[in-house]
Parts: C-alpha cells; sequence; structure tokens
C-alpha cells in the first residue's frame, strides 16, 4: 500500500494519479530525502483490496471524491485543502469530531442520559 508523509502529500494534485490497467498509480516528485524532487523515486502502483474494504485505497478514494468533487476538475487543483499538513488534519479532525460527537449525544439521548 501507500505510506506517504503528510508534508508531502498535503501538496499532491490530481495529476499525481493516474489509472494503468487495474490499479491507480501515484507520482510524487518531492520526499524527505529528496527534497527537489530531482532523483524522483516511484512511481508507486496501488490495488483494490476486495476482501478488506476497510484497507481498500479503491473505496477510500472514491468515497472522498464524491464528498469532494472538485478535486475531479483536472491537473492543477489540490487533493486536500490547505497549505500546511497540520492544518489539513486538524481540519479533517474537528469535522469527525463534530459528526462523532454530534452522534454520541443523539445514542446517550435516546438512552435517557442528558
Amino acid at each position: 500500500n501507500l505510506m506517504k508523509r503528510a508534508e508531502n502529500v498535503v501538496h499532491a494534485k490530481i495529476s499525481h494519479i493516474e489509472w494503468r490497467d487495474d490499479c491507480l498509480v501515484f507520482t510524487f516528485a518531492k520526499s524527505k530525502s529528496n527534497q527537489r524532487g530531482e532523483e524522483h523515486l516511484g512511481p508507486w502502483h496501488v490495488y483494490a483490496n476486495p476482501e478488506k474494504p476497510h484497507l481498500c485505497l479503491f473505496l477510500a478514494f472514491g468515497m472522498y471524491a464524491f464528498c469532494n468533487p472538485h478535486i475531479l476538475k483536472g491537473g492543477g487543483v489540490a487533493l486536500f485543502e490547505g497549505t500546511t499538513a497540520k492544518s489539513v488534519y486538524a481540519r479533517y479532525m474537528a469535522r469527525f469530531n463534530n459528526v462523532v460527537n454530534k452522534e454520541l449525544v443523539r445514542d446517550l439521548r435516546t438512552l435517557g442520559y442528558e
């Protein structure tokens, strides 16, 4: 599977991803050891995981694209909003916590807790 540092992925664009046969191919020029992108490593091939949907990048990417259709507009569009890895992570965690907290409060109220 594909694992990258948040600092490298925060500037990823849809143009860094392509379909090739039965996989998604990711190409990121920058890495921790290669800041200028001159000695590019990769590409990274990622395949579907129908046996374990909770680990399937295809399913996760499809859900993300469905919720953020603007990322599919073209090459220059960033995959993730924000300019720093920390702000992107914080924003998505805040959204997640908000949803989870609302559901938790609702569930506790149905059980009789206020």
